[in-house]
This record gives C-alpha cells, structure tokens and sequence, in this order.
C-alpha cells in the first residue's frame, strides 16, 4: 500500500504511535531500521535511514517525493532459544 512521505515521518518522530521499530544495520553515513505501524486495522512495515552522525544530512525516506509503498506484514509468535549459566537460569 502507498503511503504519504509525511504521513511515514510523523511516526518515525514520534508524533503518532507505532509497533515496532528495529535497529537493522549501519553503514557508514547512515543507520537503517525497520518500522512497524497500524493503519485501518492492518500492519505494515516500511524501512527507513537516519543519520549516522549529527554532521550527516540524510533524512528518512529523502529518495522518495510524495507516497512511499510499504508492504502489508502479520504479527506471527515465534519461540526462541536463549542459553544462560546456571547462575542465571
């Protein structure tokens, strides 16, 4: 589905909710992540690129003009495997 550039930036800023927000890599001028949002009773995910230093001028979504697609996702459990000492456990 498209999404409006604005409409994506309010939630990065933190000015309308969002589900999740992930740290994915970081290359060298720049972090990306992974974000998860609700709109009309679905998911959707869109990545995005912040600055990787406060002297660095990328903005989330700056190749993008107006609408951005970001694909419908599904909340889905999975269980994991941690090990811990015994001291921990």
């Amino acid at each position: 589905m498209l999404f409006d550039r604005e409409f994506l930036i309010d939630r990065i800023e933190g000015l309308e909710p969002i589900i999740e927000n992930c740290f994915l890599e970081q290359r060298r001028w720049y972090l990306l992540f992974q974000m998860v949002f609700e709109h009309e009773g679905k998911f959707y995910s869109s990545i995005y690129r912040t600055p990787a230093t406060e002297i660095q001028e990328n903005e989330p979504y700056q190749e993008h003009l107006t609408e951005i697609e970001c694909p419908e996702v599904f909340p889905v459990q999975e269980t994991i495997t941690v090990y811990k000492t015994k001291t921990e456990g």
